[in-house]
């Protein structure tokens, strides 16, 4: 799952922490992996390991009808 990531200068900086609570009571937690959609980052959330590999196939096929205007980038931190 992805979320906005925690920042405390975001205008919605309250709103991301409770996210963020809400998702770590039920389990889930920061994979330390990012995301960026189109400019837009993203934290990537998950309540088991995995393999980055395994998560931007996923991502590659999920979007593939959107490929020609969809650009990803996937980091780890």
């Amino acid at each position: 799952m992805d979320v906005e990531p925690l920042n405390d200068q975001a205008t919605n900086a309250k709103q991301r922490r409770r996210r963020m609570a809400f998702y770590h009571n039920h389990g889930f937690y920061d994979s330390r992996h990012r995301v960026t959609e189109d400019g837009l980052t993203y934290a990537i959330l998950t309540n088991q390991d995995f393999e980055l590999a395994q998560l931007v196939a996923a991502y590659r096929w999920f979007f593939r009808p959107f490929n020609h205007r969809h650009q990803l980038k996937f980091d780890q931190l």
